[in-house]
């Protein structure tokens, strides 16, 4: 995405957790974990939010791109899912960029995953098995798919690592 930032991009970083994506010194980090953003904020001084994902609390149009890395795996729904991505084309001003990374169905040894059913699963923090985390494994069709659902048109798509990833306009 650096490659659209431009001198005074606006760049939201949604679902920042600690802050390593921040790819420009107009980054604004939003998280719901009050921990992780004071791990951003003892890195950058940058903007940082506490908030969710499913109600951005930002003006409609005020970014020129946004990132959501990692994040929309972890939604339990369809909907959340849609919700989420919706509210990132809210945000962005006409013609703005949207980079989304989830993980990939196809990538992992599944041996450690308890199965719920279909592509999701419940992964263990760190091997603890009290602390679940829940994942929606995704294929690059149907991450594409949910972008356009939620109004963007994408402009790329593809497989890196063990992530799918798309990037997405939204129109003027």
């Amino acid at each position: 995405m650096r490659e659209y930032a431009t001198d005074g991009s606006l760049v939201l970083d949604s679902g920042c957790g600690n802050g390593r994506q921040f790819i420009s010194e107009n980054t604004v980090g939003l998280d719901y974990s009050a921990p992780l953003l004071r791990s951003a904020a003892s890195k950058r001084n940058l903007g940082l939010v506490r908030g969710n994902v499913h109600s951005l609390p930002f003006r409609d149009g005020t970014f020129d791109i946004a990132l959501s890395i990692a994040v929309v795996h972890h939604l339990s729904t369809h909907e959340r899912r849609l919700r989420c991505l919706t509210e990132l084309c809210r945000i962005l001003r006409p013609g703005g960029r949207c980079l989304v990374y989830a993980w990939q169905s196809g990538a992992f040894s599944k041996a450690k995953f308890q199965h719920i059913k279909d592509t999701e699963y419940l992964v263990s923090w760190r091997g603890e098995t009290d602390a679940l985390r829940y994942y929606f494994l995704f294929d690059e069709q149907l991450l594409v798919s949910l972008c356009r659902e939620a109004g963007f048109t994408v402009v790329g798509s593809g497989i890196e690592q063990e992530s799918v990833y798309a990037v997405a306009k939204k129109e003027d």
